[in-house]
Protein backbone atom coordinates (compact mmCIF):
# COMPACT_ATOMS: atom_id res chain seq x y z
CA UNK A 1 0.00 0.00 0.00
CA UNK A 2 1.21 3.51 -0.86
CA UNK A 3 0.75 6.15 1.83
CA UNK A 4 1.84 9.76 1.47
CA UNK A 5 1.72 13.01 3.34
CA UNK A 6 -0.20 15.14 0.85
CA UNK A 7 1.13 18.34 2.39
CA UNK A 8 4.54 17.53 0.94
CA UNK A 9 5.92 15.67 -2.02
CA UNK A 10 3.22 16.94 -4.36
CA UNK A 11 3.11 19.07 -7.47
CA UNK A 12 0.40 21.49 -8.57
CA UNK A 13 -1.09 20.96 -12.05
CA UNK A 14 -3.50 23.43 -13.67
CA UNK A 15 -5.08 22.60 -17.03
CA UNK A 16 -7.98 24.48 -18.69
CA UNK A 17 -8.93 25.99 -15.31
CA UNK A 18 -8.89 22.71 -13.35
CA UNK A 19 -6.27 22.42 -10.61
CA UNK A 20 -5.10 19.39 -8.65
CA UNK A 21 -2.10 18.37 -6.53
CA UNK A 22 -0.53 15.00 -7.29
CA UNK A 23 2.51 13.08 -6.06
CA UNK A 24 5.67 14.39 -7.69
CA UNK A 25 6.37 11.09 -9.44
CA UNK A 26 3.03 11.16 -11.30
CA UNK A 27 3.65 12.66 -14.73
CA UNK A 28 1.10 13.80 -17.30
CA UNK A 29 1.41 11.42 -20.26
CA UNK A 30 -1.87 12.20 -22.00
CA UNK A 31 -3.60 15.53 -22.45
CA UNK A 32 -6.31 17.15 -24.53
CA UNK A 33 -6.44 20.59 -26.15
CA UNK A 34 -10.23 20.39 -26.52
CA UNK A 35 -11.76 22.78 -24.03
CA UNK A 36 -15.27 21.33 -24.47
CA UNK A 37 -14.47 17.69 -23.72
CA UNK A 38 -11.18 16.00 -22.92
CA UNK A 39 -8.93 14.22 -20.48
CA UNK A 40 -5.51 14.30 -18.87
CA UNK A 41 -3.88 11.04 -17.83
CA UNK A 42 -1.12 10.73 -15.23
CA UNK A 43 1.20 7.79 -14.60
CA UNK A 44 4.20 6.78 -12.55
CA UNK A 45 6.80 4.24 -13.62
CA UNK A 46 4.43 1.38 -12.82
CA UNK A 47 1.43 2.51 -14.85
CA UNK A 48 -1.49 4.95 -14.96
CA UNK A 49 -2.50 6.35 -11.58
CA UNK A 50 -4.97 9.17 -12.20
CA UNK A 51 -7.25 10.52 -14.89
CA UNK A 52 -9.00 13.88 -15.01
CA UNK A 53 -11.81 14.26 -17.55
CA UNK A 54 -14.16 17.13 -18.34
CA UNK A 55 -17.23 17.72 -20.46
CA UNK A 56 -19.07 20.99 -20.96
CA UNK A 57 -22.71 20.79 -19.88
CA UNK A 58 -25.60 23.24 -19.66
CA UNK A 59 -25.78 23.18 -15.87
CA UNK A 60 -25.16 21.18 -12.72
CA UNK A 61 -26.48 17.63 -13.07
CA UNK A 62 -28.56 15.58 -10.66
CA UNK A 63 -25.58 13.73 -9.18
CA UNK A 64 -27.60 11.06 -7.39
CA UNK A 65 -29.38 10.02 -10.56
CA UNK A 66 -26.23 10.44 -12.67
CA UNK A 67 -24.20 8.12 -10.42
CA UNK A 68 -26.95 5.51 -10.40
CA UNK A 69 -27.14 5.57 -14.21
CA UNK A 70 -23.33 5.49 -14.47
CA UNK A 71 -23.14 2.51 -12.12
CA UNK A 72 -25.64 0.62 -14.27
CA UNK A 73 -23.74 1.48 -17.45
CA UNK A 74 -20.38 0.35 -16.05
CA UNK A 75 -21.95 -2.87 -14.75
CA UNK A 76 -23.24 -3.61 -18.26
CA UNK A 77 -19.72 -3.01 -19.58
CA UNK A 78 -18.29 -5.65 -17.25
CA UNK A 79 -17.52 -3.89 -13.98
CA UNK A 80 -17.75 -6.26 -11.01
CA UNK A 81 -18.66 -5.49 -7.39
CA UNK A 82 -19.75 -1.98 -8.36
CA UNK A 83 -21.14 0.22 -5.59
CA UNK A 84 -21.42 3.82 -4.42
CA UNK A 85 -18.70 5.33 -2.22
CA UNK A 86 -17.73 8.71 -0.80
CA UNK A 87 -14.43 10.25 0.29
CA UNK A 88 -13.32 13.76 1.27
CA UNK A 89 -16.76 15.18 0.55
CA UNK A 90 -16.96 13.66 -2.95
CA UNK A 91 -19.47 11.07 -4.15
CA UNK A 92 -18.27 8.32 -6.42
CA UNK A 93 -18.20 4.70 -7.51
CA UNK A 94 -15.93 1.74 -6.85
CA UNK A 95 -15.62 -1.46 -8.86
CA UNK A 96 -13.30 -3.95 -10.50
CA UNK A 97 -12.57 -3.81 -14.22
CA UNK A 98 -10.27 -6.36 -15.87
CA UNK A 99 -9.04 -7.44 -12.46
CA UNK A 100 -8.13 -3.91 -11.31
CA UNK A 101 -9.89 -1.84 -8.65
CA UNK A 102 -10.98 1.59 -9.93
CA UNK A 103 -12.57 4.46 -8.01
CA UNK A 104 -14.33 7.34 -9.74
CA UNK A 105 -15.56 10.65 -8.35
CA UNK A 106 -17.60 13.39 -9.99
CA UNK A 107 -18.04 17.09 -9.42
CA UNK A 108 -19.32 20.16 -11.24
CA UNK A 109 -16.96 23.03 -12.15
CA UNK A 110 -19.21 26.07 -11.96
CA UNK A 111 -17.06 28.67 -13.71
CA UNK A 112 -16.37 26.44 -16.72
CA UNK A 113 -19.81 24.72 -16.55
CA UNK A 114 -18.07 21.37 -16.82
CA UNK A 115 -18.84 17.95 -15.46
CA UNK A 116 -15.53 16.69 -14.07
CA UNK A 117 -14.56 13.11 -13.28
CA UNK A 118 -11.54 12.09 -11.20
CA UNK A 119 -10.53 8.47 -11.79
CA UNK A 120 -8.07 6.39 -9.74
CA UNK A 121 -6.86 2.99 -11.03
CA UNK A 122 -5.44 0.97 -8.13
CA UNK A 123 -3.01 -1.72 -9.34
CA UNK A 124 -2.62 -2.81 -5.71
CA UNK A 125 -4.82 -1.96 -2.74
CA UNK A 126 -6.87 1.23 -2.72
CA UNK A 127 -5.16 3.99 -0.73
CA UNK A 128 -7.96 6.07 0.80
CA UNK A 129 -5.54 8.57 2.35
CA UNK A 130 -3.84 9.33 -0.94
CA UNK A 131 -7.19 9.41 -2.70
CA UNK A 132 -8.60 11.87 -0.15
CA UNK A 133 -5.56 14.12 -0.46
CA UNK A 134 -5.98 14.40 -4.22
CA UNK A 135 -9.73 14.98 -3.94
CA UNK A 136 -9.28 17.72 -1.33
CA UNK A 137 -6.69 19.44 -3.51
CA UNK A 138 -8.94 19.60 -6.57
CA UNK A 139 -10.31 23.06 -7.34
CA UNK A 140 -11.44 25.26 -10.19
CA UNK A 141 -9.34 28.33 -10.97
CA UNK A 142 -10.81 31.58 -12.22
CA UNK A 143 -9.47 34.56 -14.11
CA UNK A 144 -7.48 37.07 -12.05
CA UNK A 145 -8.19 40.81 -11.93
CA UNK A 146 -6.40 41.27 -15.27
CA UNK A 147 -8.62 38.71 -17.01
CA UNK A 148 -5.87 36.09 -17.22
CA UNK A 149 -6.07 32.36 -16.49
CA UNK A 150 -3.23 30.34 -15.01
CA UNK A 151 -1.86 27.17 -16.61
CA UNK A 152 0.75 25.01 -14.88
CA UNK A 153 2.19 21.79 -16.32
CA UNK A 154 5.40 20.28 -17.70
CA UNK A 155 7.52 22.82 -15.80
CA UNK A 156 5.71 25.84 -17.28
CA UNK A 157 3.72 28.23 -15.09
CA UNK A 158 1.97 30.89 -17.15
CA UNK A 159 -0.83 33.46 -17.17
CA UNK A 160 -2.84 33.79 -20.36
CA UNK A 161 -5.56 36.28 -21.39
CA UNK A 162 -9.01 34.70 -21.40
CA UNK A 163 -9.42 35.51 -25.10
CA UNK A 164 -6.70 32.99 -26.06
CA UNK A 165 -6.89 29.22 -26.24
CA UNK A 166 -4.20 26.55 -26.17
CA UNK A 167 -3.71 25.48 -29.77
CA UNK A 168 -0.50 23.46 -29.64
CA UNK A 169 1.53 21.67 -26.98
CA UNK A 170 4.93 20.14 -27.64
CA UNK A 171 6.42 17.92 -24.96
CA UNK A 172 9.79 16.46 -25.89
CA UNK A 173 12.92 15.59 -23.91
CA UNK A 174 14.47 18.89 -22.77
CA UNK A 175 11.92 20.95 -24.72
CA UNK A 176 8.38 22.01 -23.79
CA UNK A 177 6.47 24.59 -25.82
CA UNK A 178 2.91 25.94 -25.67
CA UNK A 179 1.22 28.07 -28.32
CA UNK A 180 -1.90 30.03 -27.47
CA UNK A 181 -4.10 31.17 -30.35
CA UNK A 182 -6.42 34.10 -30.88
CA UNK A 183 -9.96 33.76 -32.25
CA UNK A 184 -8.61 33.80 -35.82
CA UNK A 185 -6.37 30.85 -35.12
CA UNK A 186 -3.13 32.85 -35.17
CA UNK A 187 -0.37 32.26 -32.64
CA UNK A 188 -0.55 35.17 -30.22
CA UNK A 189 1.47 33.91 -27.26
CA UNK A 190 4.20 31.30 -27.05
CA UNK A 191 5.99 29.85 -24.03
CA UNK A 192 8.95 27.49 -23.96
CA UNK A 193 11.26 25.74 -21.52
CA UNK A 194 14.47 24.17 -22.78
CA UNK A 195 16.89 21.94 -20.94
CA UNK A 196 20.43 20.65 -21.51
CA UNK A 197 21.47 24.25 -22.15
CA UNK A 198 25.20 23.56 -21.87
CA UNK A 199 24.92 21.10 -24.76
CA UNK A 200 23.47 23.46 -27.38
CA UNK A 201 23.56 27.11 -26.28
CA UNK A 202 26.89 28.40 -27.59
CA UNK A 203 26.04 32.12 -27.44
CA UNK A 204 24.51 34.63 -25.06
CA UNK A 205 20.82 34.49 -24.13
CA UNK A 206 20.34 37.76 -26.03
CA UNK A 207 22.00 36.27 -29.09
CA UNK A 208 19.65 33.30 -28.95
CA UNK A 209 16.64 35.57 -28.48
CA UNK A 210 17.62 37.71 -31.48
CA UNK A 211 17.39 34.64 -33.69
CA UNK A 212 14.24 33.34 -32.04
CA UNK A 213 11.98 36.38 -32.35
CA UNK A 214 12.98 37.50 -35.89
CA UNK A 215 12.33 41.20 -35.35
CA UNK A 216 12.20 43.87 -38.01
CA UNK A 217 14.84 46.59 -37.91
CA UNK A 218 12.23 49.27 -38.71
CA UNK A 219 11.80 50.71 -36.20
CA UNK A 220 14.81 49.42 -34.27
CA UNK A 221 13.98 47.02 -31.46
CA UNK A 222 14.42 48.15 -27.87
CA UNK A 223 16.54 45.83 -25.73
CA UNK A 224 16.88 45.65 -21.96
CA UNK A 225 18.97 43.51 -19.65
CA UNK A 226 17.84 43.47 -16.03
CA UNK A 227 18.02 41.47 -12.84
CA UNK A 228 14.78 39.97 -11.55
CA UNK A 229 15.67 38.39 -8.25
CA UNK A 230 18.48 35.94 -9.05
CA UNK A 231 17.58 35.89 -12.75
CA UNK A 232 19.35 37.81 -15.53
CA UNK A 233 16.54 38.59 -17.98
CA UNK A 234 16.93 39.78 -21.56
CA UNK A 235 13.88 41.64 -22.83
CA UNK A 236 13.00 43.04 -26.25
CA UNK A 237 10.15 45.09 -27.71
CA UNK A 238 9.70 45.77 -31.40
CA UNK A 239 7.92 44.56 -34.51
CA UNK A 240 8.13 41.18 -36.17
CA UNK A 241 9.61 40.73 -39.61
CA UNK A 242 7.20 42.00 -42.28
CA UNK A 243 4.42 39.62 -43.33
CA UNK A 244 3.63 41.32 -46.61
CA UNK A 245 3.65 44.79 -48.15
CA UNK A 246 -0.08 45.28 -47.54
CA UNK A 247 0.00 44.18 -43.90
CA UNK A 248 1.56 46.04 -41.02
CA UNK A 249 3.83 43.78 -39.01
CA UNK A 250 2.56 43.17 -35.47
CA UNK A 251 4.34 44.49 -32.42
CA UNK A 252 6.06 41.89 -30.25
CA UNK A 253 7.38 41.55 -26.73
CA UNK A 254 9.63 38.79 -25.49
CA UNK A 255 11.84 37.75 -22.59
CA UNK A 256 14.38 34.99 -22.08
CA UNK A 257 16.52 33.87 -19.16
CA UNK A 258 18.28 30.87 -17.68
CA UNK A 259 16.91 29.90 -14.29
CA UNK A 260 19.80 29.47 -11.80
CA UNK A 261 17.78 26.89 -9.88
CA UNK A 262 17.13 24.33 -12.62
CA UNK A 263 19.53 25.55 -15.35
CA UNK A 264 16.81 25.67 -18.04
CA UNK A 265 16.18 28.40 -20.59
CA UNK A 266 12.74 30.03 -20.29
CA UNK A 267 11.19 32.20 -22.99
CA UNK A 268 7.92 33.85 -23.88
CA UNK A 269 6.96 35.71 -27.05
CA UNK A 270 3.76 37.70 -27.39
CA UNK A 271 1.93 40.26 -29.38
CA UNK A 272 1.85 43.48 -27.37
CA UNK A 273 -1.81 43.17 -26.44
CA UNK A 274 -3.73 44.82 -23.61
CA UNK A 275 -4.25 42.65 -20.55
CA UNK A 276 -1.01 40.69 -20.80
CA UNK A 277 0.78 40.58 -17.43
CA UNK A 278 4.18 42.22 -17.20
CA UNK A 279 5.71 38.76 -16.80
CA UNK A 280 3.32 36.04 -17.94
CA UNK A 281 5.85 33.24 -17.34
CA UNK A 282 7.56 32.34 -14.07
CA UNK A 283 9.99 29.53 -13.26
CA UNK A 284 11.14 28.71 -9.71
CA UNK A 285 8.95 29.65 -6.76
CA UNK A 286 5.80 29.93 -8.84
CA UNK A 287 3.45 28.17 -6.46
Amino acid sequence: MITRDMEAGTELWIWRGLAVRLPVDWEMLQYSLNIESGRCGFADRYGFRFELTWRRVEGAPDFDRMLSDYLAKLTEEGMQDGHRIHNAGHEGLKGVMDGETITRFGCFATEASCLVELVFPWPNARDKVLEAGVLKSFSETTADNTGCHRWRAFGLDVKVPSSLSLGACKVEPAHVEWQFMDRRGRVALRFSRRGMVDEWLHQSVRGWLEREVKLSDRPPARWQHERVGRHAVDRVEGRSAARGWLRRSPSLRSEAWICPEDGRLYNWIAEARPGLPERPLVCCGGE
